[in-house]
């Protein structure tokens, strides 16, 4: 298997995908906030939580790429 191939069972993925799930809780909460209240809400702190956005974007980005490299179980061969 190439260096660059994922197993969908591997320690690293587990982690990952329990990372992305905290993150995107994280953002089923903020993002109603967010449009709800926008800048009265945080008041001086709308430059962190945009930096914050920005950054979980990112990491939503390496999810999806990450995707591509990740294997699968077929149902039908089991494999």
């Amino acid at each position: 298997m190439a260096w660059y191939i994922v197993r969908y069972d591997n320690r690293f993925r587990i982690y990952w995908d329990l990372f992305i799930i905290l993150l995107a809780v994280y953002n089923c909460i903020l993002i109603p906030i967010d449009v709800g209240f926008g800048k009265k809400f945080y008041g001086t702190k709308g430059a962190t939580v945009d930096l914050i956005d920005s950054v979980l974007d990112i990491f939503f980005a390496m999810d999806f790429v990450l995707n591509f490299f990740t294997t699968f179980v077929s149902p039908k061969t089991g494999l």
